[in-house]
């Protein structure tokens, strides 16, 4: 074990050192202390602590290349593992959007590993925080790092759907019929902003080192990759992975166009928490009939302008949503919910379906309630007669 730690050391030491990185000193060095790393102020100038620091440099610097690259590596794998890509996936309007959202809005979703690590090298330079008050192992900076780090996105991404103006925002994400790769960079450029501030302050508040925010960072953009990925693991190896991670089955669910599937899992990395808050869903006993949202058509989902303005229109999926209900409640509020949904969902997909209330046919006239908005399904007659059911919000 000493010979592979001496031998792991090096290597990183001989990387760093080939490496043009320049920098200032730090004022606060690694010291070695009964067996294990420590930060203290003012201790003598060891190269373990330069060793560390420079690689959080290192790392916190070329995530936007891991951003990049680690997209090419997945895709790669998407591409020749895939499940089977369904029809339209591949449709010109719908990559545009993907792809597009993070370009407008000037790769914004950078903007959350650079804003932590800015954050870290700021309380490092200030010694503020728990971890520059305290000795503490490298191993468990680390777990601390990770764990605040995956713990504060479960709570970001499950206020996303619980809060309504955040709900508007993070419902961009929703919005896609398919599940791929290039739905990880589906996110609104505003939507990134209350992520990064709470991130950023428990950054702060545990005086987390540059390196282990830039390694947390770094395997998160991967794990977010990993997540949206089109790929069937085999059973028994997704089994396994399920007892600690986040697989693409469990976020897939996630992504269900039906409520009681989509407030649910919405960990990423590890699956502890959504274990931990009961929020869980065993993607094994679960079907997903169909991803994205019921109230969002094709044409608007695949428009770039349409997604870049949807928190700003109210439309009937703005309304309130609030968090599940648990026990009876829930049960009957998930029933009542598929029953709704299934009708309105019946009504929309055939132009040609006529509208009745009862046995009398009454054009504009097919009430749904979902959630707080109530929605009213019109009819219209095409020049040929046919009655076309149009889906719109009540005034």
């Amino acid at each position: 074990m000493p010979a592979a730690n001496a031998a792991a050391k090096s290597a990183v030491c001989l990387a760093i050192e080939i490496l043009p990185i320049r920098r200032r000193t730090c004022r606060f060095r690694l010291k070695a202390r009964a067996g294990r790393a420590t930060w203290q102020a003012g201790g003598p100038g060891v190269q373990e602590a330069n060793q560390l620091e420079r690689l959080g440099m290192l790392l916190a610097g070329n995530l936007a290349i891991a951003y990049v690259g680690f997209f090419v590596a997945f895709a790669g794998l998407e591409a020749a593992f895939s499940k089977g890509r369904d029809p339209g996936s591949s449709a010109h309007g719908r990559l545009i959007v993907n792809f597009s959202l993070p370009i407008a809005s000037g790769l914004i979703a950078l903007i959350i590993p650079f804003g932590v690590t800015t954050s870290a090298y700021f309380a490092e330079q200030r010694q503020w925080g728990l971890f520059h008050q305290i000795d503490a192992p490298a191993l468990i900076v680390l777990i601390a790092a990770m764990l605040s780090r995956t713990g504060l996105g479960y709570l970001v991404h499950r206020l996303s759907h619980a809060v309504p103006w955040l709900w508007r925002l993070h419902k961009v994400h929703h919005c896609d019929p398919h599940v791929d790769i290039s739905l990880s960079l589906r996110h609104h450029p505003l939507e990134l902003l209350p992520g990064l501030l709470v991130f950023s302050a428990g950054t702060l508040l545990l005086g987390l080192p540059v390196w282990s925010v830039a390694l947390v960072e770094a395997v998160l953009i991967a794990a977010g990759y990993s997540d949206h990925l089109d790929v069937r693991l085999p059973p028994r190896a997704a089994q396994w992975l399920r007892l600690l991670f986040v697989t693409p089955e469990v976020h897939h669910l996630h992504h269900s166009a039906e409520r009681a599937q989509t407030d649910s899992n919405f960990g990423s990395l590890l699956i502890c928490w959504d274990r931990l808050f009961t929020t869980y869903r065993e993607p094994g006993s679960e079907i997903v009939h169909r991803y994205g949202l019921d109230e969002i058509d094709a044409g608007d989902a695949n428009s770039l302008w349409a997604q870049l303005a949807l928190p700003f229109v109210r439309a009937a999926g703005a309304a309130r949503r609030v968090p599940a209900l648990t026990g009876t409640q829930s049960t009957a509020r998930n029933a009542s919910e598929t029953r709704t949904r299934t009708s309105m969902w019946r009504l929309s997909e055939s132009r040609q379906e006529r509208c009745d209330v009862g046995a009398e046919r009454v054009d504009g006239i097919a009430a749904f309630h979902d959630d707080q908005a109530l929605l009213t399904e019109r009819c219209d007659t095409a020049p040929d007669g046919a009655i076309i059911p149009r889906l719109q919000p009540e005034v």
